[in-house]
């Protein structure tokens, strides 16, 4: 009983930031011919997104619940957009291999991950992994430093998905192995700042990657999910705005707009 009135409780939740969220970007979308006010709406969105996300209280018995897609459409149907709630926690925050303790944990990871797809050279792909989160241009592994033959590249950490298809080409260039293309990377990774995130440890599809070992999971805190621990989410607007929030301090992490990947 308790746990179908907590669903209840959630669902209305959604239902109402769903709502919002599209009486925002239209208010949004209005604004975006004027330059000015343009800046002055995407604060006030940012401000109000993260009201309406901090009035909405999770657990573990509600959280896929809100994890859908939420086609969105105005009166006249003259106005229409799709809300995605996603998970990020369910996967690996790969900029975590900067971070001196988790770095062998995470090698190992996808030295898994990449010897499942049977990718000829696992070593050379997280060598540029390696040589693009770190702001040097010392090669590990030359060709592994991408920004001295593509002056376009970014080095400090891997931005997002985008960047991270520059890697993966450069990779299958160089090595002549388009296998690494069949890895389901947008299940596996995503691209937080390089700080450490808990990994939920109830995702099977991330679960059969990883050395179920007592150190492993605390080095990577592979923990269930827990109201008093960091879990990110991301909600995306018709790929044009993306939050990624913390359900455990409500809070905004990121946010952009006129996403291109």
């Amino acid at each position: 009983m308790k746990k179908a009135v907590a669903l209840i409780i959630t669902l209305v939740f959604v239902t109402f930031f769903i709502h919002k969220i599209a009486q925002f970007l239209q208010d949004y979308r209005q604004y975006t011919q004027d330059t000015y006010h343009y800046v002055l709406q995407d604060r006030l969105i940012i401000k109000d997104i993260k009201q309406i996300l901090s009035s909405i209280d999770i657990d573990a018995n509600t959280l896929d619940y809100l994890f859908q897609t939420y086609p969105i459409s105005s009166k006249n149907d003259n106005f229409k957009l799709r809300v995605c709630i996603t998970p990020l926690s369910d996967k690996l925050n790969i900029n975590e291999l900067a971070l001196i303790p988790q770095k062998k944990a995470i090698i190992q990871y996808l030295t898994n991950v990449l010897n499942f797809y049977h990718v000829y050279d696992p070593q050379y792909f997280i060598d540029l992994l390696l040589d693009t989160i770190d702001k040097d241009t010392q090669e590990r592994n030359p060709p592994s430093e991408i920004a001295l033959y593509d002056k376009t590249f970014l080095n400090g950490k891997i931005y997002n998905y985008k960047h991270f298809a520059k890697i993966l080409d450069f990779y299958a260039k160089n090595r002549e192995d388009k296998r690494i293309y069949l890895v389901k990377w947008r299940d596996l990774i995503y691209f937080g700042d390089k700080r450490k995130y808990m990994i939920d440890a109830n995702r099977e599809h991330i679960s059969k990657f990883m050395d179920y070992d007592e150190k492993f999971q605390q080095i990577l805190d592979i923990i269930p999910f827990d109201k008093k621990t960091s879990y990110l989410i991301k909600i995306s607007v018709n790929g044009y705005i993306e939050i990624i929030y913390d359900i455990y301090t409500k809070r905004i992490v990121d946010i952009a707009d006129n996403i291109l990947y």
